[in-house]
């Protein structure tokens, strides 16, 4: 089986849903402890749902430069 250098091919191959980091997201600023989440206009997250499901990521702190994508159907 040949290794998928295509980021989409290697994600389907994974089981997984791949996202452009070229597309609306929503990004984590701040510092440890002080986190806030934004969307694609800057604006800040505040909807339990959309926090609730970030938070379940348990993305470490360290990863400073992380996507989410904005809905959990998101095609």
């Amino acid at each position: 089986m040949a290794i998928a250098t295509d980021p989409a091919e290697s994600a389907k191959a994974g089981g997984l849903l791949y996202f452009a980091d070229t597309k609306p997201d929503i990004r984590r600023q701040g510092s440890p402890g002080k986190f806030r989440y934004v969307d694609q206009d800057g604006k800040r997250v505040s909807d339990h749902d959309d926090l609730a499901r970030i938070k379940a990521l348990a993305i470490p702190p360290a990863w400073i430069d992380s996507h989410r994508i904005p809905a959990l159907n998101f095609r």
